[in-house]
């Protein structure tokens, strides 16, 4: 049975920065979208970037099984952090955030049985790219230890922080496409460890709030830490420092040729995500020099969504 999609046309050139409204779909307000690309290098980008960990309420010293209760740590480059509450935990899901995904609190106590916690405003809603929130869940894999720690990185991220970013994307890309189901183990750019390339190879992005208020785009493949594809790095190992992943973003999905979508089962399928959203992601990927010549917008939970 064919997937339910939307199709649109985004009439958006490589050179689609500034344009007027008439170019440019509006946030609904009649405000039209101009964008404004960073002139940063990788390491100013995560400067001003969000890291995460998730951290169990306990863990049982016999079983080493966490509790059902845990947070996910959010950290500003200052250092100051919020948190969001788990709802559960399961051994091949990892902790899962049902309950609230949008509202971060100041107490990791307030996860574990404390008392409620102050609400942090830390992101107003954008009027173009949405509302910023958590992942639906992180999985054991995705962390630098299954029962807590750091969110991993996935190493071959390219952080799109300004023009340069699209001419290493297309090169990446090439790789990435080359390694599509050879079978064979891969290091990262600059780094070691061994990767793993399925022959239908996602291309992942998350856009990710900043501390300055510009969204940043991350993209990487959906590569595995195993030749069983059992351990996919998905949407929360996108982020824009060595380690800590993205613990929130606008939204994410994936880059199929020229076609963006919402299809992340992480940050593309909440209810906040608007079709509005993904065609001014589609306007920021244009500006950047990364051709986008279409969306499909999936509606939240109309079908079971990618990683």
């Amino acid at each position: 049975m064919s997937r339910p999609r939307l199709l649109i046309g985004v009439a958006l050139a490589a050179s689609a920065c500034d344009r007027g409204a008439s170019d440019v779909p509006d946030a609904g307000d009649g405000a039209a979208y101009e964008c404004q690309p960073m002139a940063l290098t990788v390491d100013q980008a995560c400067a001003i970037t969000l890291t995460g960990e998730v951290r169990a309420c306990s863990i049982d010293p016999q079983s080493g099984v966490p509790s059902q209760t845990g947070w996910l740590l959010v950290r500003k480059p200052d250092g100051s952090s919020g948190y969001l509450c788990a709802s559960r935990w399961t051994a091949d899901d990892g902790y899962y955030f049902s309950v609230d995904r949008i509202h971060l609190v100041d107490a990791a106590s307030a996860c574990c049985g404390g008392g409620p916690g102050t609400q942090l405003d830390w992101f107003a809603p954008d009027p173009f790219f949405g509302v910023v929130h958590g992942p639906t869940r992180v999985k054991p894999h995705e962390l630098m230890a299954a029962t807590g720690g750091a969110l991993r990185e996935n190493p071959f991220a390219v952080v799109v922080s300004s023009t340069a970013g699209a001419s290493a994307l297309e090169a990446a890309r090439q790789d990435w496409q080359a390694w599509a189901g050879d079978g064979q183990p891969h290091a990262p750019p600059g780094g070691t460890g061994s990767y793993w390339f399925p022959s239908s190879l996602t291309i992942n992005y998350d856009v990710v709030p900043t501390t300055t208020g510009q969204p940043l785009i991350v993209i990487a493949p959906e590569a595995s830490m195993d030749p069983d594809f059992d351990t996919p790095l998905g949407h929360p190992t996108l982020g824009a420092c060595a380690a800590g992943g993205a613990p929130l973003a606008f939204l994410a999905g994936a880059l199929d040729g020229t076609i963006l979508s919402n299809r992340s089962g992480r940050f593309g399928q909440e209810t906040t995500v608007t079709e509005a959203d993904l065609v001014h992601t589609a306007a920021l990927f244009n500006c950047y020099g990364i051709p986008v010549t279409g969306v499909e917008y999936v509606s939240p939970w109309s079908v079971a969504p990618s990683r």
